[in-house]
Protein backbone atom coordinates (compact mmCIF):
# COMPACT_ATOMS: atom_id res chain seq x y z
CA UNK A 1 0.00 0.00 0.00
CA UNK A 2 1.10 3.44 -0.84
CA UNK A 3 1.79 5.82 2.39
CA UNK A 4 -1.34 7.93 1.46
CA UNK A 5 -3.51 5.13 1.29
CA UNK A 6 -1.65 3.98 5.12
CA UNK A 7 -2.11 7.49 6.75
CA UNK A 8 -6.15 7.42 5.58
CA UNK A 9 -6.58 3.90 6.65
CA UNK A 10 -4.79 4.26 9.75
CA UNK A 11 -7.82 6.74 11.13
CA UNK A 12 -9.78 3.71 11.32
CA UNK A 13 -9.75 1.82 14.61
CA UNK A 14 -8.74 -1.02 12.87
CA UNK A 15 -8.59 -3.19 16.22
CA UNK A 16 -11.90 -2.93 16.56
CA UNK A 17 -13.27 -3.48 13.30
CA UNK A 18 -11.07 -6.83 13.34
CA UNK A 19 -12.85 -7.96 16.21
CA UNK A 20 -16.17 -6.35 14.68
CA UNK A 21 -15.39 -9.41 11.61
CA UNK A 22 -13.98 -11.94 13.55
CA UNK A 23 -17.14 -12.53 15.69
CA UNK A 24 -18.87 -13.07 12.86
CA UNK A 25 -16.95 -16.08 12.12
CA UNK A 26 -18.41 -19.26 11.97
CA UNK A 27 -17.66 -23.07 13.44
CA UNK A 28 -17.13 -24.50 9.40
CA UNK A 29 -15.46 -21.60 8.40
CA UNK A 30 -17.78 -19.44 6.77
CA UNK A 31 -18.81 -15.98 8.06
CA UNK A 32 -21.98 -14.08 8.45
CA UNK A 33 -24.03 -10.76 8.95
CA UNK A 34 -24.18 -10.65 12.39
CA UNK A 35 -23.16 -13.69 14.73
CA UNK A 36 -26.83 -14.94 15.30
CA UNK A 37 -27.14 -15.25 11.99
CA UNK A 38 -26.18 -18.06 9.44
CA UNK A 39 -22.71 -17.67 7.21
CA UNK A 40 -22.82 -16.28 3.35
CA UNK A 41 -20.91 -16.50 0.45
CA UNK A 42 -20.71 -12.80 0.39
CA UNK A 43 -20.16 -11.80 3.65
CA UNK A 44 -17.06 -14.47 3.67
CA UNK A 45 -15.91 -12.74 0.97
CA UNK A 46 -16.03 -9.34 2.94
CA UNK A 47 -14.70 -10.39 5.98
CA UNK A 48 -11.55 -12.00 4.58
CA UNK A 49 -10.81 -9.06 2.46
CA UNK A 50 -11.32 -6.69 5.51
CA UNK A 51 -8.83 -9.32 7.19
CA UNK A 52 -6.47 -9.10 4.66
CA UNK A 53 -6.24 -5.22 5.03
CA UNK A 54 -6.08 -5.47 8.75
CA UNK A 55 -3.09 -7.57 8.23
CA UNK A 56 -0.87 -5.55 6.12
CA UNK A 57 -1.61 -2.46 7.93
CA UNK A 58 -0.92 -3.88 11.02
CA UNK A 59 0.96 -7.00 10.50
CA UNK A 60 -1.63 -8.77 12.63
CA UNK A 61 -1.24 -11.86 13.95
CA UNK A 62 -4.93 -12.97 14.56
CA UNK A 63 -6.35 -11.34 11.52
CA UNK A 64 -3.75 -13.45 9.49
CA UNK A 65 -4.85 -16.77 11.17
CA UNK A 66 -8.28 -16.37 9.31
CA UNK A 67 -6.01 -16.22 6.30
CA UNK A 68 -5.10 -19.31 6.52
CA UNK A 69 -7.83 -21.00 8.10
CA UNK A 70 -8.47 -24.48 7.49
CA UNK A 71 -12.40 -24.18 7.94
CA UNK A 72 -13.05 -21.67 5.44
CA UNK A 73 -10.77 -23.42 2.96
CA UNK A 74 -13.29 -26.28 3.05
CA UNK A 75 -16.03 -24.43 3.39
CA UNK A 76 -15.25 -22.74 -0.28
CA UNK A 77 -14.58 -25.69 -1.47
CA UNK A 78 -17.60 -27.52 -0.42
CA UNK A 79 -19.75 -23.86 -1.85
CA UNK A 80 -18.14 -24.35 -4.94
CA UNK A 81 -18.89 -28.10 -5.38
CA UNK A 82 -22.82 -27.93 -3.84
CA UNK A 83 -23.83 -25.33 -6.54
CA UNK A 84 -26.10 -25.98 -10.20
CA UNK A 85 -25.41 -22.05 -10.77
CA UNK A 86 -24.79 -19.18 -9.18
CA UNK A 87 -24.84 -15.39 -9.50
CA UNK A 88 -22.07 -13.63 -11.65
CA UNK A 89 -21.16 -11.43 -8.60
CA UNK A 90 -21.08 -14.35 -6.51
CA UNK A 91 -18.78 -16.52 -8.73
CA UNK A 92 -16.38 -12.92 -8.72
CA UNK A 93 -16.28 -13.10 -4.93
CA UNK A 94 -15.83 -16.95 -5.02
CA UNK A 95 -12.59 -16.98 -7.78
CA UNK A 96 -11.42 -14.02 -5.87
CA UNK A 97 -11.47 -16.31 -2.32
CA UNK A 98 -10.11 -19.17 -3.75
CA UNK A 99 -7.34 -17.09 -5.34
CA UNK A 100 -6.73 -16.05 -2.29
CA UNK A 101 -6.25 -19.33 -0.48
CA UNK A 102 -4.44 -20.45 -3.69
CA UNK A 103 -7.51 -23.02 -4.07
CA UNK A 104 -8.13 -24.07 -7.37
CA UNK A 105 -10.81 -22.57 -9.79
CA UNK A 106 -11.84 -24.75 -11.91
CA UNK A 107 -14.50 -26.85 -12.89
CA UNK A 108 -16.99 -23.56 -10.79
CA UNK A 109 -20.41 -23.88 -11.19
CA UNK A 110 -21.80 -22.39 -14.38
CA UNK A 111 -23.33 -18.49 -14.03
CA UNK A 112 -27.15 -18.40 -13.83
CA UNK A 113 -28.95 -17.75 -16.50
CA UNK A 114 -30.99 -14.80 -15.34
CA UNK A 115 -27.48 -12.96 -14.84
CA UNK A 116 -26.74 -12.80 -19.19
CA UNK A 117 -30.48 -12.01 -19.71
CA UNK A 118 -30.01 -8.91 -17.21
CA UNK A 119 -27.20 -6.19 -19.08
CA UNK A 120 -26.24 -3.41 -16.25
CA UNK A 121 -23.10 -2.70 -16.52
CA UNK A 122 -22.59 -4.08 -13.44
CA UNK A 123 -23.82 -7.88 -14.78
CA UNK A 124 -21.28 -6.82 -18.26
CA UNK A 125 -18.32 -6.16 -15.46
CA UNK A 126 -19.27 -9.41 -13.77
CA UNK A 127 -19.11 -11.39 -16.72
CA UNK A 128 -16.15 -9.83 -18.70
CA UNK A 129 -14.37 -10.46 -15.81
CA UNK A 130 -15.09 -14.04 -15.52
CA UNK A 131 -13.93 -14.34 -19.06
CA UNK A 132 -17.76 -15.06 -20.30
CA UNK A 133 -18.78 -12.24 -21.90
CA UNK A 134 -17.32 -10.82 -24.90
CA UNK A 135 -17.97 -6.89 -25.11
CA UNK A 136 -20.07 -5.76 -27.66
CA UNK A 137 -18.56 -3.45 -30.08
CA UNK A 138 -19.60 -0.16 -29.89
CA UNK A 139 -19.58 3.33 -31.45
CA UNK A 140 -17.47 6.06 -29.78
CA UNK A 141 -20.52 8.12 -29.40
CA UNK A 142 -22.41 5.39 -27.12
CA UNK A 143 -20.45 6.10 -24.54
CA UNK A 144 -21.09 9.81 -24.29
CA UNK A 145 -24.96 9.54 -24.84
CA UNK A 146 -25.55 6.99 -22.14
CA UNK A 147 -27.21 8.04 -19.62
CA UNK A 148 -26.25 8.22 -15.98
CA UNK A 149 -28.41 6.63 -13.59
CA UNK A 150 -26.73 5.81 -10.13
CA UNK A 151 -23.07 6.31 -8.96
CA UNK A 152 -23.14 2.58 -8.36
CA UNK A 153 -23.87 1.65 -11.91
CA UNK A 154 -21.22 4.79 -12.98
CA UNK A 155 -18.83 2.78 -11.04
CA UNK A 156 -19.35 -0.62 -12.71
CA UNK A 157 -19.19 1.11 -16.15
CA UNK A 158 -16.00 2.77 -15.66
CA UNK A 159 -14.66 -0.60 -14.46
CA UNK A 160 -16.12 -2.84 -17.09
CA UNK A 161 -14.88 -0.04 -19.57
CA UNK A 162 -11.52 -0.71 -18.50
CA UNK A 163 -11.28 -4.42 -19.20
CA UNK A 164 -13.93 -4.48 -21.97
CA UNK A 165 -11.95 -1.49 -24.02
CA UNK A 166 -8.78 -0.86 -22.43
CA UNK A 167 -7.44 0.66 -25.42
CA UNK A 168 -10.23 3.38 -25.70
CA UNK A 169 -9.44 5.68 -22.98
CA UNK A 170 -12.19 8.27 -22.32
CA UNK A 171 -12.29 11.91 -24.15
CA UNK A 172 -11.91 14.64 -22.28
CA UNK A 173 -15.81 15.57 -23.07
CA UNK A 174 -16.94 12.41 -21.24
CA UNK A 175 -14.39 13.00 -18.35
CA UNK A 176 -15.52 15.80 -17.33
CA UNK A 177 -19.32 14.65 -18.02
CA UNK A 178 -18.68 11.90 -15.44
CA UNK A 179 -16.99 14.09 -12.88
CA UNK A 180 -19.14 17.06 -12.59
CA UNK A 181 -22.30 14.72 -11.94
CA UNK A 182 -20.04 12.58 -9.55
CA UNK A 183 -19.01 15.70 -8.23
CA UNK A 184 -22.76 16.91 -7.85
CA UNK A 185 -23.57 13.79 -6.32
CA UNK A 186 -21.39 14.76 -2.79
CA UNK A 187 -23.95 16.41 -0.26
CA UNK A 188 -23.09 18.93 2.74
CA UNK A 189 -22.70 16.33 5.15
CA UNK A 190 -19.50 14.87 2.95
CA UNK A 191 -21.28 12.02 2.00
CA UNK A 192 -22.69 10.48 -1.74
CA UNK A 193 -26.19 9.87 -2.45
CA UNK A 194 -27.50 7.54 -5.39
CA UNK A 195 -27.36 10.73 -7.92
CA UNK A 196 -27.51 14.53 -7.16
CA UNK A 197 -30.01 15.54 -4.73
CA UNK A 198 -30.43 11.95 -2.69
CA UNK A 199 -29.64 10.48 0.80
CA UNK A 200 -25.79 10.04 1.60
CA UNK A 201 -24.94 6.72 1.95
CA UNK A 202 -21.68 4.60 2.47
CA UNK A 203 -22.07 2.35 -0.10
CA UNK A 204 -22.85 5.78 -2.43
CA UNK A 205 -19.82 7.48 -1.09
CA UNK A 206 -17.26 4.21 -1.85
CA UNK A 207 -18.84 4.03 -5.39
CA UNK A 208 -18.59 7.80 -6.48
CA UNK A 209 -15.25 7.73 -4.91
CA UNK A 210 -14.30 4.78 -6.86
CA UNK A 211 -15.04 6.05 -9.88
CA UNK A 212 -13.89 9.58 -9.14
CA UNK A 213 -10.69 8.00 -9.18
CA UNK A 214 -11.03 6.41 -12.46
CA UNK A 215 -12.07 9.87 -14.16
CA UNK A 216 -8.82 11.30 -12.11
CA UNK A 217 -10.99 14.04 -10.20
CA UNK A 218 -11.22 15.01 -6.81
CA UNK A 219 -15.03 15.16 -5.17
CA UNK A 220 -15.90 18.97 -4.11
CA UNK A 221 -15.21 18.32 -0.75
CA UNK A 222 -12.25 15.87 0.41
CA UNK A 223 -12.38 16.58 4.31
CA UNK A 224 -16.19 16.05 4.39
CA UNK A 225 -15.80 12.71 2.08
CA UNK A 226 -13.43 11.45 4.67
CA UNK A 227 -15.48 13.12 8.10
CA UNK A 228 -18.59 10.71 6.69
CA UNK A 229 -16.96 7.65 6.62
CA UNK A 230 -15.20 7.72 9.83
CA UNK A 231 -18.33 8.63 11.60
CA UNK A 232 -19.99 5.56 10.03
CA UNK A 233 -17.78 3.47 11.81
CA UNK A 234 -19.85 2.20 14.99
CA UNK A 235 -18.73 1.60 18.58
CA UNK A 236 -18.41 -2.55 17.97
CA UNK A 237 -16.07 -2.03 15.15
CA UNK A 238 -18.05 -2.35 12.33
CA UNK A 239 -19.45 0.15 9.79
CA UNK A 240 -22.95 1.07 9.29
CA UNK A 241 -24.15 2.44 5.86
CA UNK A 242 -25.44 5.94 7.64
CA UNK A 243 -23.65 7.10 10.85
CA UNK A 244 -27.52 6.13 12.51
CA UNK A 245 -27.46 2.51 11.47
CA UNK A 246 -26.55 -1.05 11.91
CA UNK A 247 -23.46 -1.79 10.90
CA UNK A 248 -22.49 -4.78 8.83
CA UNK A 249 -19.15 -6.61 6.46
CA UNK A 250 -20.55 -5.07 3.32
CA UNK A 251 -20.34 -1.32 4.59
CA UNK A 252 -17.35 -2.00 6.15
CA UNK A 253 -15.16 -3.13 3.24
CA UNK A 254 -16.77 -0.38 1.09
CA UNK A 255 -15.41 2.34 4.06
CA UNK A 256 -11.63 0.65 3.80
CA UNK A 257 -12.25 0.59 0.00
CA UNK A 258 -13.65 4.11 -0.02
CA UNK A 259 -10.52 5.63 1.65
CA UNK A 260 -7.91 3.82 -0.05
CA UNK A 261 -9.73 5.38 -3.80
CA UNK A 262 -9.35 8.73 -1.94
CA UNK A 263 -6.11 8.20 -1.01
CA UNK A 264 -5.49 7.08 -5.13
CA UNK A 265 -6.73 10.81 -6.51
Amino acid sequence: MVAEQVSLLQQVDLVSLRDFVTRRFKEDGGFAATPMLVHTLSDTYYAIEILAIVQKLLNDGCAESFLVHEATQAYLVGFARQKNTIPARIKCQLTALLHRFSLPVKQLPPVESACRRFRSFEEQFYLTSLGEETPFVAEHDFFLSLPLKTVRECSFYLQWRQIGYPEAIPGVRERNRIAGWLRASQNLDGGFGFYPGTTSYLENSFFALHALKEVKTFPADVRRAVNYILLCQAGTGGFSRSPAAAPFLEDSLYALRALAALSGL
